[in-house]
């Protein structure tokens, strides 16, 4: 059962479809993040998609084992509009104090939400999280 006493969710909106899409988490106290992102239209999720992680909240790099293309690959296959895009899972030990998402532009509304807890909080299954992509890291 998962507990949501501890949690902090950080939630970006665009609806610009110039714009990409970024939303930042300050971590400290926190075990887990699960990044979630979806757009409003069906299609395929952009590999400019990335997680990144800061000491200062403004100098980003790539983090270990969570580098889109290298570390992990998106399905290309369509997703239906009313399912995220993809949730991104992790545990923050070892990694920095901030994090950053980063997406790509589309044509209607994007999201993303960043949602920390403690690890045991976390969903285990793309079926759980009601998705079709799902990385565990």
């Amino acid at each position: 059962m998962n507990s949501l006493q501890n949690i902090k969710i950080v939630t970006a909106v665009e609806n610009t479809a110039t714009t990409v899409l970024t939303a930042s988490a300050d971590t400290k106290g926190f075990g887990y993040a699960l990044v979630m992102y979806n757009a409003t239209v069906a299609g395929t999720v952009s590999t400019s998609c990335k997680v990144e992680h800061s000491d200062d909240n403004s100098t980003w790099e790539s983090m270990t084992g969570l580098v889109p293309g290298t570390d992990y690959t998106i399905g290309t296959g369509s997703v239906a509009s009313t399912q995220p895009k993809f949730v991104l899972g992790f545990p923050l030990k070892g990694r920095k104090r901030y994090l950053k998402f980063t997406g790509g532009t589309a044509s209607g509304r994007q999201t993303v939400n960043i949602m920390l807890s403690d690890g045991s909080d976390a969903v285990s299954s793309a079926t759980e999280a009601g998705v079709t992509n799902i990385f565990f890291r």
